[in-house]
């Protein structure tokens, strides 16, 4: 729905792509993104930390489910 031709989106990034901490929270780290500078790089997310090592990067959203 956010990008609807694909034009915008070019790389998604899902729990496999975290690193965990000591505490078990989960972190995406968008410098693994070699592509793009960090300066274009936004990271949507229900989860607050998991743009924890850039923040400025994020923008926190409410949780969804796709129940079909």
């Amino acid at each position: 729905m956010l990008d609807p031709l694909g034009c915008l989106v070019k790389f998604r990034m899902y729990r496999e792509h975290c690193v965990q901490t000591m505490d078990g929270i989960y972190i995406k780290d968008l410098t693994v993104i070699k592509s793009h500078p960090l300066e274009q790089i936004l990271l949507v997310d229900n989860s607050v930390h998991s743009f924890g090592l850039q923040l400025a990067n994020g923008i926190p959203i409410v949780p969804f489910y796709d129940d079909g």
